[in-house]
């Protein structure tokens, strides 16, 4: 996972399913983790993984 901070101090991540660079925020930290994991430990090709996905169940989303 890449990290790094920019010219104002805030810390950016590297998404790299979406290829381009994001604020660091709790909620990016966790879904940066988790598809680091499915990536490199688990060998999930980057393809398979889909972001912000809505699931219907029971005609509701």
């Amino acid at each position: 996972m890449k990290v790094k901070k920019d010219n104002k101090g805030k810390y950016l991540v590297f998404d790299e399913i979406r290829g381009k660079w994001l604020s660091l925020t709790p909620e990016e930290w966790v879904r940066q983790h988790y598809i680091f994991f499915l990536i490199s430990e688990l060998g999930y090709s980057k393809g398979l993984i889909s972001l912000e996905k809505e699931i219907t169940l029971n005609n509701t989303s």
